[in-house]
C-alpha cells in the first residue's frame, strides 16, 4: 500500500503548516485527480536561501535555516482547486496556484524519505 506525496521546497512546507500559506505555486496545471484528496507534504533537501530571506525581511517568524526539516515527510494537505489568478498573498504571477484547503491541513512527525519531482508514491512501510 502507497500514499501519494508532493515535495516543496523549504521554508515554503513551513510557510504552509505554520504560516497559513493557502497556495501552492507551479508551472504546471494540478491533475484534477489530487483534488481533494489527502496529500503527504515532503521538503526537498534543499532550501530556498532567497525565499526564506525574504519572508523574515516580510516579517514572518521562521526557526534558523538548520533547524527546518528536510528530506522527508513532515505533513499532509489537501487541494481544493487550481487557477491562474488567485487574491491569495501567497500566489505567484503568471503560476498555476494551487489551493490548499488550510483546514485539512496537518502537521505530521518528521519521517526521512527520498522525493522525487512532481507527485511520487511513498510506501506505508516507509512511513513506520
Amino acid at each position: 500500500m502507497s500514499t501519494i506525496a508532493l515535495s516543496v521546497q523549504q521554508p515554503w512546507a513551513y510557510a504552509i503548516l505554520h504560516l497559513g500559506k493557502n497556495v501552492e505555486n507551479r508551472s504546471w496545471l494540478l491533475p484534477s485527480k489530487h483534488l481533494g484528496v489527502p496529500i503527504l507534504l515532503h521538503t526537498g533537501k534543499n532550501i530556498d536561501k532567497g525565499a526564506y530571506d525574504a519572508l523574515i525581511h516580510a516579517g514572518f517568524q521562521l526557526p534558523p535555516l538548520k533547524e527546518l526539516p528536510v528530506g522527508g515527510i513532515v505533513g499532509s494537505i489537501v487541494f481544493s482547486h487550481c487557477d491562474r489568478v488567485s487574491e491569495s498573498f501567497w500566489a505567484g504571477s503568471g503560476l498555476y496556484h494551487w489551493h490548499i484547503k488550510t483546514k485539512r491541513t496537518k502537521i505530521l512527525p518528521f519521517v526521512s524519505v527520498p522525493g522525487r519531482l512532481g507527485f511520487f508514491e511513498v510506501s506505508n512501510l516507509m512511513l513506520g
